[in-house]
């Protein structure tokens, strides 16, 4: 028969390895920022410049889900819904400006563009669809197609563009055409 016989001081020093490994592993945390002595400090947050609310609408920007969803339980993924941010150059936050705002949806095919929907949200209708988060003023629009609207599609993908156009008459601001899967 044979007998293992281990150096009891092998025992003891891979012992202390492991428990120096194991408090140089747990002793590597810090919940504390330092700077190096003398290092100026960052400069107190500045609050941007509002927007005027007699600014000229500049740029557009539309946010929206790549896809439509289906909001009434009808199987068809049928809700479109979009933000609506407008700007005004030199100024960097978002604005509600009085004017309309138009939604085109079409489908896209081989010979051009065939329109699906033409919404158009009125001045007095846009002064209930303000809200605001942390990037600022924006209209948050619904869009809702009906079955036969649903059904035109062709193969699954439209594309989208939004308009705003201001009382005054001053020059309207198109989007970019944007892309949507409806299926």
């Amino acid at each position: 028969m044979i007998h293992v016989v281990i150096d009891p001081r092998r025992q003891i020093g891979s012992g202390v390895v492991c428990c120096l490994a194991a408090c140089s592993l747990l002793g590597c945390q810090s919940e504390k920022t330092m700077t190096r002595p003398g290092d100026p400090l960052p400069p107190v947050p500045v609050a941007a410049r509002a927007t005027p609310t007699n600014s000229v609408v500049s740029d557009i920007v539309v946010l929206a889900p790549y896809s439509l969803s289906d909001l009434d339980g009808n199987g068809l993924a049928s809700e479109f819904p979009i933000a609506v941010y407008l700007y005004a150059s030199p100024f960097p936050l978002p604005f509600w400006q009085p004017g309309n705002i138009a939604v085109e949806l079409f489908d896209e095919t081989a010979e051009g563009e065939r329109p699906l929907l033409d919404r158009r949200f009125s001045s007095e209708e846009l002064e209930g669809l303000k809200q605001s988060n942390v990037v600022g003023e924006f209209y948050a629009l619904q869009l809702t197609l009906s079955d036969a609207e649903f059904r035109r599609l062709s193969d699954g993908g439209a594309g989208y563009r939004v308009s705003f156009e201001p009382l005054g008459g001053d020059s309207k601001v198109t989007s970019s055409v944007k892309r949507i899967n409806v299926r």
